[in-house]
């Protein structure tokens, strides 16, 4: 299962390693890799910078790669993104699903109205990647093709998207943590175990914002913890 999170100054040194493989290298801006001294550095400066999102991409529990965002300040809705994925994690529809999940999450946290991706000239294959997904090419500029991605036409149909995915995956497992996506019962309960120790529950209201099909509610009932719940 492919998922994003936020990066966490745990992942300092996963970042170092990546960014310096030659392969990533290839396709980045600066097609050079860095010291210690300079990501750190970097690094610490942007897990705090309210202009930079970095999500890592996960493939069960496994970091594979990063979808990153960056705001260009002159233009407040306007962001940039980049992707990449580890080698022998290519070719797998892997960076769809990042790129897809990456964009509706950011979206979620800033008000974008256009994302820019800059590829390289010689990068054929990323141009097409982001071809595939909407994005349009605008300008050829040096060594760089910049290609843009209107929110505003495209947020309906990532909505669309996702709620025609999960509606597919209901009608094929029913009440069932499979129609969640979930990876396996015991993932979905451990999620369970950590939402009930945020403290007393009893007789609380309990919004559910993205409740499923409510199988928190059912946890919560075999508890034997009564609340006031809405999903």
């Amino acid at each position: 299962m492919i998922e994003l999170r936020v990066i966490k100054p745990s992942d300092l040194n996963i970042l170092f390693e990546w960014r310096n493989n030659k392969h990533i290298i290839s396709l980045s801006a600066s097609q050079k890799g860095v010291t210690l001294v300079e990501h750190t550095k970097w690094f610490n400066h942007i897990i705090v910078s309210p202009s930079t999102k970095i999500f890592i991409i996960l493939n069960g529990q496994k970091p594979i790669g990063q979808v990153r965002f960056d705001k260009i300040l002159e233009q407040e809705t306007c962001c940039e993104v980049s992707i990449y994925l580890i080698p022998g994690e290519e070719n797998k529809g892997i960076g769809s699903k990042a790129l897809s999940q990456g964009i509706f999450k950011i979206l979620q946290l800033w008000k974008i109205d256009q994302i820019f991706a800059l590829i390289r000239v010689e990068n054929k294959k990323s141009q097409l990647f982001f071809k595939k997904h909407d994005f349009k090419k605008v300008i050829k500029s040096g060594k760089f093709i910049r290609f843009i991605y209107h929110t505003t036409n495209q947020l309906n149909d990532l909505i669309k998207e996702n709620q025609e995915f999960y509606d597919r995956r209901v009608v094929k497992y029913g009440s069932s943590y499979k129609s969640l996506n979930w990876g396996s019962k015991k993932s979905q309960q451990e999620r369970f175990k950590v939402l009930v120790q945020i403290g007393e529950l009893k007789d609380k209201r309990i919004l559910d914002f993205g409740c499923g099909v409510g199988d928190f509610l059912e946890w919560i009932n075999n508890l034997g913890i009564d609340v006031d719940y809405t999903g």
